[in-house]
């Protein structure tokens, strides 16, 4: 007997190691653009800092700029706003820190400190991090459970650390991995997304629950492809518990009513 809850829950889980990968992948850009982006824009583009006191020190490439107090950087549709900002120029580094936070469109991102090597060109969210995606709409005319669809749904994703590499298009997250999606969750310890082969790749007591209570865990690795038409899971000593429908083995089959009883006439 085929269970159709089985297949519904093998799809959702995908669909959820997709919303994460997608999510790690939003968040780390909004703090830096990857090269080919930057080459598609015009040179030259402008954004606006402000802050209560402003500081330079040193000459030419020794330069270091620090900003305290209700930093504010608004760059096209992203504003992050933190207590203190220092870009050393040496190092072509950025380090915001102390209320933390990037919004956009689609995300609201808060941590520590967010950390931006330029040189690297790698992006990092470190520290208590918390994300609250806000997809755009989809086409409504897809199934409600592809995974396409689901990637739209809003969710909650929290970790210890989130890091980009732009060049190599690889997405980490790191310690205490949680994402929320409705009533489903999983969790796990790292996740790395590769963004080029659309892979995701979960160590450490991965665990996925559903909103029947369904769930799907590992404690070695999986990996997932998000390939639109081609989506797929590898995992090792991975064990579900899945939902059988039984509604297949009683439909057809019609009680006979009983017949009414004939009233004896006198």
């Amino acid at each position: 007997m085929k269970s159709r809850n089985g297949s519904r829950f093998l799809k959702w889980t995908i669909t959820i190691l997709a919303v994460m990968a997608f999510a790690v992948i939003a968040v780390t850009l909004s703090i830096g653009a990857p090269d080919e982006v930057q080459q598609a824009k015009p040179k030259k583009e402008s954004a606006t800092i402000n802050g209560d006191h402003w500081k330079v020190q040193g000459d030419d490439d020794a330069r270091v700029y620090t900003i305290t107090g209700n930093v504010v950087v608004k760059y096209q549709d992203m504003t992050m706003t933190s207590d203190r900002a220092v870009y050393t120029k040496k190092t072509e580094t950025v380090v915001a820190e102390g209320n933390f936070r990037i919004v956009d469109p689609e995300n609201d991102i808060t941590g520590t400190k967010g950390i931006a090597y330029l040189k690297d060109r790698k992006s990092i969210v470190d520290g208590n991090v918390r994300m609250i995606t806000k997809p755009k709409g989809t086409d409504k005319a897809k199934s409600e459970e592809s995974v396409q669809t689901q990637l739209h749904n809003p969710s909650t994703i929290t970790c210890d650390k989130l890091e980009y590499l732009y060049k190599k298009k690889i997405a980490t997250a790191d310690g205490n991995i949680k994402v929320t999606q409705k009533n489903r969750v999983i969790v796990a310890q790292k996740a790395v997304y590769d963004v080029k082969q659309e892979l995701l790749t979960l160590n450490g007591g991965v665990k996925a629950t559903d909103e029947k209570g369904q769930t799907f865990t590992s404690p070695g690795t999986v990996k997932a492809s998000l390939k639109e038409g081609s989506e797929w899971i590898e995992a090792d000593n991975g064990s579900a518990t899945v939902e059988v429908n039984l509604d297949d083995e009683t439909a057809g089959t019609e009680k006979t009513p009983p017949k009414p009883q004939e009233s004896s006439s006198r």
